[in-house]
């Protein structure tokens, strides 16, 4: 019976790794389309120009890491799981071999390991969740400057009419 718990603890965790691996390379690739279009911007670049072009890569950038923080969410309740079927086993092995028997310390070390691996889980949400913040204030500014630059291209055409 715990074979399969942790067995199913370390297939869930594969998976998860490897669809977090796939989000974090989108977000290298966000990262790097980023650069590129800001070094692109030249002098005769509008800067409605460049905001429009800036938010279309953060809205992108914004979406992968809605997904990211999603994926984590997701894992943390697994690992969540795997923690409550732990404990259970836990309290089935205490009654059946006794609080200090080797069954019942394996199990305290395993509910240990995955404590530890879920606190590890919440900081990365965390700060993937602040990330998340960052990148959508930067979109509020990229929008003020370009609505701010659109309101002042308005008035310049009113002001010739």
């Amino acid at each position: 019976m715990q074979d399969i718990g942790v067995r199913v603890g370390v297939q869930g965790e594969q998976q998860y790794r490897q669809a977090l691996q796939g989000i974090v390379q989108q977000s290298k690739e966000l990262n790097s389309e980023m650069k590129a279009l800001v070094s692109g911007f030249d002098s005769t670049t509008s800067a409605q120009d460049q905001a429009r072009q800036k938010m279309d890569v953060l809205n992108r950038e914004i979406q992968n890491q809605t997904k990211y923080i999603d994926t984590l969410n997701a894992k943390y309740k697994s690992q969540e799981a795997t923690l409550n079927n732990l404990r259970q086993q836990l309290d089935k092995a205490n009654q059946e071999y006794g609080e200090g028997s080797k069954e019942s310390q394996k199990l305290t070390t395993k509910i240990e390991q995955q404590e530890r691996a879920m606190s590890q889980t919440r900081t990365t949400i965390n700060n993937a969740t602040t990330a998340l913040n960052n990148m959508q204030s930067e979109m509020s500014q990229t929008k003020s400057i370009a609505e701010g630059t659109s309101s002042a291209t308005d008035e310049l055409a009113d002001s010739i009419d």
